[in-house]
This record gives C-alpha cells, structure tokens and sequence, in this order.
C-alpha cells in the first residue's frame, strides 16, 4: 500500500514538472503581414540605407486611404545629400507650371477638408483653387477636368464666375472621350494669373487649333458657358437673335453595361431602349 501510495505521489510530482515547464517555454510570435489594408497609425522611420535616422515619422490613415510623412528636421538630407540640395534650391523658387488630373467627386473627406476649402461642390473645382493660388504671378496650371464644367450650374457656375472677375483663362482644350471605358468627356483647362484679353481654344476632338477669342466673348450671356467652338459664325448667330439661342441639357447618363460595343475611337453604339 505505501509503495503505491508512493508511486501516485511521484505521478503528480512528475505532472506537476511537466505542467511548470511548458509554462515557461515562450508561445511563438506571429507577424501580421504589412499591407495597406493593415498599415494604420504613426510609425517612426529609423533606417534608411543602413543609415540611421531619428524622428522620421509617417502617419497611416487606413480609413481615408491617405498617409502624410514628415521630419523633426531636415534628417534625410544626410542620407540623399545631392538630392536634398536640388530639393532645397527648387522649394526657393517659385511655382511656375501646375499640371494635374484632381479628383472628382462630391464628397471631401476629413483629410481633404483640412487641406482644401470647400467652396465648391465638386473636390476637382477645390483643387483647382486650391493649386491655382500655389502659382506665382505669372505661372501656368493645366488639369483635366469634365466637359460640364465649362457649361453646367451650381459649383461650376460660380467657378467661371471666378475666372470672368479675375480674368485667368488662359486656354481650353476639348479633348473628347480620351479614357478607354470611361464615359465622362473632358476637357483641359489652362489658367494664370495674368490677366488674359484672350482665349486660346483647342479641339483634339476635331483637330482644331490655336483659335484666339476675345475673353469675354468666350463666356455666353446667360449661364456663363464657355464657347469653346466660338466663331465667325457662332458670332453672326449669337448677334442676329434678340433672345440668346443657344441653351442645352445634360440629359441621362449611360453607364458601363448600357455600352456594349465599342464602334471606333469616338463613337459607341448603345443598346435602344424601345
């Protein structure tokens, strides 16, 4: 009896061993994968080249998709030497062309909204001032843009309001449809802060150029629409008729699945609806 009293007691003891060891064994680490869907908050950049650095910072925001990376001081200098002087010299000059395609939309996130007024409908309209302001005196800013801000209402008419005060419409482009599956038309915008007596318009829809009009005869009398084809014609017209003749509608967009087959380069026929 005491023998096997005995051997239930070393049993435990050997249990109890057994269960203190695999406590103290460590549970193995696992890394999530870095990714954009899993990078968010503030890191700190401490290696760049082998070259260590100290308080460089990045700033994900996985929500809005956006991330802002800024430094204490001018750190990476030591580390991109020849860059950072070319870098230097080009902060101290001033801006003279801007070219872009903004962002379209009628939303502004709170990342956008802390950087860009809101004074317009449509996030492409803030760019644009936004950057237009960024130019120097006699700078360029050229961005794509759609086709109905040079003739719709609300944001976009306030926008050529703008442009006609502070005479800034240097040159406008129809460019067409030139994005593959994509339906909006658009059009470039050149602007500057000279003012402008003159407009030069451009078609590549229908290889048009170098047509210089009159700056305010290119903004119709009625709804401030740009004239991008104005003309001898479109002038003869416009003067003969007392009541403006000109007046036009968005009508319905198509979207994707209506286009089912891409004729040419500028046309595409759609499924009827009858």
């Amino acid at each position: 009896m005491v023998k096997f009293i005995f051997r239930i007691m070393m049993c435990i003891s050997l249990l109890a061993m057994t269960t203190a060891c695999s406590k103290d064994e460590e549970a193995p680490v696992v890394y999530q994968e870095v990714n954009y869907a899993t990078m968010n908050g503030t890191w700190m950049l401490t290696e760049f080249n082998g070259a260590p650095l100290q308080e460089v910072y990045i700033t994900f925001n996985r929500k809005e998709h956006t991330f802002e990376m800024y430094e204490k001081e001018d750190l990476v200098s030591k580390v991109l030497a020849d860059n950072s002087e070319r870098r230097k010299r080009q902060k101290d000059l001033d801006i003279r062309v801007i070219i872009g395609n903004p962002p379209y939309g009628n939303l502004l996130n709170k990342g956008l909204k802390d950087k860009l007024s809101d004074k317009y409908s449509n996030i492409a309209l803030n760019f644009m001032d936004h950057f237009y302001d960024a130019l120097s005196e006699n700078g360029l800013l050229y961005f794509i843009v759609p086709h109905s801000f040079s003739r719709a209402g609300q944001g976009s008419l306030v926008w050529r309001e703008k442009i006609i005060q502070d005479k800034s419409l240097y040159e406008i482009i129809d460019i067409g449809n030139p994005f593959f599956d994509i339906t909006l038309e658009q059009i470039i915008v050149g602007l500057t802060k000279s003012k402008n007596e003159e407009v030069i318009t451009n078609s590549i829809r229908y290889n048009q150029k170098g047509n210089i009009v009159k700056y305010f005869d290119i903004f119709d009398n009625n709804e401030k629409r740009i004239s991008i084809y104005y003309d001898e014609i479109y002038e003869n017209i416009k003067k003969s008729n007392p009541i403006y003749p000109f007046n036009g509608k968005r009508g319905k967009d198509f979207n994707k699945k209506e286009l089912f087959d891409k004729k040419d380069d500028n046309n595409y026929w759609v499924k009827s609806r009858g």
